[in-house]
């Protein structure tokens, strides 16, 4: 579906730009570049994973539920860059969406 096939889009831009995103991860900025990409992140998930949604996790607040969800994105893709990119990122893709789906 749509969700997967963005993600999926997303993490071969990462592995294509590998040696500047652990760049990135590993310098000083590498806050600021966070800040931004779970921004960048936030507005993707509104758009793909919950506009349209029925959602069925109605306790958690949706703004709670978007920042959980791009914070668990980053933290997939340093446990990635740890494991050498060993997964394709559509398997990675898979991994992420059976970990988040139920919680939306």
């Amino acid at each position: 579906g749509k969700p997967s096939s963005m993600i999926t889009h997303i993490l071969y831009h990462l592995r294509d730009n590998k040696k500047n995103i652990i760049g990135i991860l590993t310098c000083e900025s590498g806050e600021l570049f966070l800040r931004f990409f779970k921004q960048y992140l936030n507005e993707l998930i509104i758009q793909h994973l919950l506009i349209g949604v029925e959602r069925k996790n109605l306790n958690v607040p949706e703004d709670f539920l978007v920042n959980h969800i791009s914070g668990s994105f980053v933290e997939m893709v340093q446990w990635w860059l740890k494991s050498n990119m060993k997964q394709s990122p559509e398997e990675l893709a898979g991994y992420f969406l059976s970990v988040i789906i139920p919680i939306i």
